[in-house]
């Protein structure tokens, strides 16, 4: 059964900027577990910036909602995926599945997953 084994995570929110090092950081670790029983750790320290949503669409879908667990973890998917032999579909199907195990609406975690997979490519990191 898939689901966060985290029920909440502490995140220490930094004021808007460019600066890498300025991003949101984890203060708790994040425990999910896919469906196919592979648990996922994203460890305290951790920088995210939640959804990357751009600010022009913040009204139609916020980078933070039900799905803001889901969007913690698919950042640590796309930095550290590849040292887990995880690809970015995968990666991609993690974050869908994570979004509908957090009550994300389905239309809403469709259209998050459709964007991810039609322009995230180069945030994808492939060492």
């Amino acid at each position: 059964m898939s689901g966060f084994k985290t029920q909440y995570v502490d995140v220490r929110i930094y004021r808007w900027t460019k600066k890498e090092n300025d991003r949101n950081e984890l203060l708790d670790d994040l425990v999910y577990e896919n469906s196919d029983g592979i648990i996922i750790t994203v460890p305290k320290g951790f920088k995210t910036d939640f959804a990357s949503i751009p600010r022009f669409l913040h009204s139609i879908i916020s980078p933070n909602g039900k799905w803001i667990l889901a969007s913690i973890l698919h950042d640590y998917l796309y930095d550290n995926g590849y040292k887990m032999y995880i690809s970015r579909k995968q990666s991609d199907k993690i974050f869908y599945d994570a979004m509908i195990d957090s009550h994300t609406a389905r239309i809403t975690a469709n259209i998050m997953w459709f964007c991810v997979r039609a322009f995230a490519y180069f945030h994808y990191r492939r060492k």
